[in-house]
């Protein structure tokens, strides 16, 4: 990864805005654009283009999903990660809907935000296994949004299911989500791979990616 990436931190407690700071300069050497307590704070000093946005959803001025929607308008390819306390599901649904690309919590034990970041980079989505299920719901409708090509071999499913699997969901999770069988879900996956001439999901991903048919 580059050397410099530029990163925005909102967080309102100063002890773990302090902290966070500290490791994002200290292991990737990333520079913090700015280090904001809240909403009006982050549309006051935004001002450089950032890379990564660490944000909190308890905000003490406004919505969290609202300034993850601000940032990634001025920034439309910045990573956002979610680093908060709250693990509802409306709060997690929120997030995700409005563009973050990873949620964390505070009390995820092997908590590594650099980790968090590359993960984005990559394309993933790092996530707490406290909301991984609220969180893989999310992505599912937020991919409702896009269709793909007109053009495209797959069926709606199929592009249903490896847009899930571009999510890094698992068989058993995608099954969860579109409330399929694991059989179905290996069918599913089987029609992929023989429509696009792969033999693996990184391969169906990767040609997806390059034709496009995620929508």
């Amino acid at each position: 990864m580059p050397i410099a990436r530029g990163v925005i931190v909102v967080e309102p407690d100063q002890r773990r805005r302090i902290q966070a700071i500290a490791q994002i300069k200290r292991i990737a050497g990333y520079p913090v654009v700015c280090a904001c307590q809240g909403r009006r704070d982050t549309l006051q000093k935004l001002r450089e283009p950032i890379d990564f946005a660490l944000v909190n959803m308890q905000l003490p001025d406004g919505s969290g999903a609202d300034l993850i929607r601000f940032i990634l308008k001025k920034n439309p390819h910045c990573r956002v990660l979610v680093l908060t306390d709250v693990a509802e599901e409306k709060t997690v649904m929120q997030a995700v809907l409005a563009g973050a690309s990873g949620y964390m919590l505070f009390a995820d034990q092997d908590l590594d935000i650099i980790a968090c970041f590359e993960l984005m980079d990559r394309g993933g989505s790092p996530i707490s296994q406290a909301v991984s299920q609220s969180f893989l719901r999310a992505l599912a409708c937020r991919g409702q949004g896009g269709s793909a090509p007109a053009d495209s071999p797959l069926s709606g499913r199929e592009t249903e299911v490896l847009r899930l699997m571009a999510r890094g969901a698992s068989t058993e999770e995608i099954g969860q989500l579109l409330a399929l069988s694991r059989n179905t879900v290996i069918s599913h996956a089987k029609s992929i791979y023989r429509k696009l001439d792969v033999h693996s999901r990184a391969e169906a991903l990767a040609a997806a990616a390059s034709r496009r048919l995620l929508g």
